[in-house]
């Protein structure tokens, strides 16, 4: 998966210092082996803490952002919900039935927890992902 994900950043020219690559920060081992293939450094924690102190972004301190979804699930969940339900953006069906598949049979809890016991919603965290940053 790292080779996988590193010709992606590559492909797309993602790693420059302009553009973020945001990802699921659940596996430490994995960001750091990205970051070493990237060029990055690759004791990211030690940013994850400043930002913390400094009440700011990791996306300021590093290309290939982590991102907890257990402190940031329910407003990423919350920001794709109002998107859709305002049709902000649109998916090509044909492109993307998966994605349209888990969207439909996503149910979240009253915390906007995502359940994934029967099924993973990987196509969904990415979504979360994209839209990070997005507001409307």
């Amino acid at each position: 998966m790292v080779e996988h994900a590193y010709h992606l950043v590559k492909k797309y020219n993602l790693n420059n210092g302009n553009n973020k690559v945001f990802i699921d920060g659940s596996q430490p081992g994995f960001i750091r082996s990205l970051k070493i293939a990237l060029g990055e450094y690759a004791q990211y924690e030690h940013f994850v803490e400043k930002g913390k102190q400094d009440n700011r972004p990791l996306h300021l301190y590093m290309n290939i952002v982590p991102v907890n979804f257990g402190e940031k699930g329910k407003a990423m969940l919350a920001n794709v919900k109002k998107l859709c339900d305002n049709k902000k953006f649109a998916i090509d069906p044909s492109e993307h039935a998966e994605l349209l598949t888990e969207m439909r049979i996503a149910t979240a809890d009253e915390d906007l927890r995502l359940d994934k016991k029967d099924y993973p919603m990987d196509l969904l965290d990415s979504l979360r992902l994209a839209c990070e940053f997005i507001q409307y």
